[in-house]
């Protein structure tokens, strides 16, 4: 499974990966061709973004050197597309105009208004980053902060100040390799890496904690982080399932022994739905997950020190 998106009703809706199909869980499992009715293939290796009632998404148009942004009203069932002279990295909503568009090594800003696409500047010319080979995953933080995980590191982008920093290994990352993001409800910057396992970043104090296996993370590798209605984090790894304490402690590990269906989980595929419920997709379907059910007998243990 890859993209996931909750529709109007509160089912969700799945991208089945290496096919051009999706699945409405629950739902009769019948494949679903053109949810969008946009009439043409979506790129799967993207998240839905979903804000203010709206989802974005974008496709690639073949060798063209060109991308397709839309904007999906999921109440009125209706599509906006705006075709772009680029080929989109990845996008960032800011609200339910302007995204952020990443083209290494540029971010532009897109209006939906009058589609008009600028580079990001930094005293009065654009801004050209260091994002190496790829940009994995961005983030719209609080404070008018612009998250990138790149494979070169992980970028702050104060789009207000228009100021950018990076960090690396330099700032204390075990793998510069930034591939998916979370911001919690206490203002931590959570991130996976490829192989460093998971880090969180306190953008105030620029404190940088890492979880790993030699700290009882289920595997270095993470591509899946969603935080609970109770603060818990879930990292979702190539072998297994992890539940961290707010405070970076690993309260236990999941596996196909509690009911997953397999333990290496896929990269764009996670969701939290209007209700609390967790969504984590694998090689080998998709794991729905009720938190407090699953988090009984590990949040009364003793909260360690972490950080």
């Amino acid at each position: 499974m890859r993209g996931l998106l909750e529709l109007p009703a509160g089912a969700v809706l799945a991208a089945i990966d290496k096919s051009s199909d999706y699945v409405q869980v629950p739902g009769s499992g019948l494949p679903v061709r053109d949810p969008f009715g946009i009439g043409r293939h979506i790129w799967r290796q993207q998240h839905f973004i979903q804000k203010d009632g709206l989802v974005w998404f974008f496709s690639k148009n073949g060798n063209a050197r060109t991308s397709t942004l839309y904007r999906y009203d999921r109440q009125l069932s209706r599509a906006d597309s705006f075709f772009l002279p680029m080929i989109i990295d990845r996008i960032c909503v800011l609200d339910k105009h302007t995204a952020i568009l990443a083209q290494i090594p540029w971010l532009f800003r897109f209006d939906a208004r009058n589609g008009r696409l600028e580079k990001y500047k930094e005293n009065g010319r654009p801004k050209q980053f260091q994002f190496g080979t790829q940009v994995h995953d961005m983030l719209a933080g609080r404070d008018q902060k612009l998250w990138v995980g790149s494979n070169d590191g992980l970028w702050e982008v104060d789009l207000r100040a228009q100021k950018s920093r990076r960090l690396g290994l330099e700032s204390g990352l075990r793998d510069k390799r930034v591939q998916v993001l979370c911001e919690s409800s206490a203002g931590l910057i959570w991130f996976g890496t490829v192989l460093g396992g998971l880090h969180a970043f306190e953008p105030k104090s620029g404190d940088m904690r890492v979880v790993n296996r030699a700290s009882g993370l289920a595997n270095n590798t993470v591509v899946s982080i969603l935080e609970d209605d109770a603060g818990m984090i879930w990292a979702g790894t190539y072998d297994g399932l992890s539940v961290l304490h707010p405070d970076g402690q690993v309260l236990g590990n999941l596996d196909v022994t509690n009911g997953l269906t397999h333990t290496e989980f896929n990269r764009f595929s996670f969701l939290k739905t209007r209700t609390g419920a967790l969504f984590f997709g694998t090689v080998q379907g998709l794991n729905i997950i009720n938190p407090g059910k699953l988090k009984v007998g590990l949040v009364d243990r003793k909260a360690g020190q972490v950080f």
